[in-house]
């Protein structure tokens, strides 16, 4: 994953490349609930999800170059990735 995104980021802009990794992990969550989670086949689908999900975490901070200008740009990124980890810690909790 580490060594696609800058790759796919740089030949196609790093907003499609998010895009590419959410729909990969929407597609494989959604067949995950169709099909169930046993067996192998159900381990290696929770796998690539996870290959999406790290992959479309990473993008985040590729793109955050175009979201923020320079000034600005580490506090925004830091901003932004405390509410994401504040948000993963109170989702279970309120879910």
């Amino acid at each position: 994953v580490y060594v696609a995104v800058p790759l796919l980021s740089r030949r196609l802009g790093p907003r499609i490349t998010w895009v590419i990794f959410l729909a990969f992990a929407a597609a494989v969550w959604s067949s995950l609930a169709v099909i169930g989670g046993g067996g192998a086949a159900g381990t290696a689908m929770l796998l690539a999800a996870r290959l999406a999900g790290t992959g479309a975490t990473t993008i985040c901070y590729v793109a955050s170059n175009d979201a923020f200008p320079t000034a600005a740009r580490g506090f925004g990124v830091a901003v932004a990735s405390c509410c994401g980890r504040v948000g993963s810690v109170l989702a279970p909790l309120i879910v």
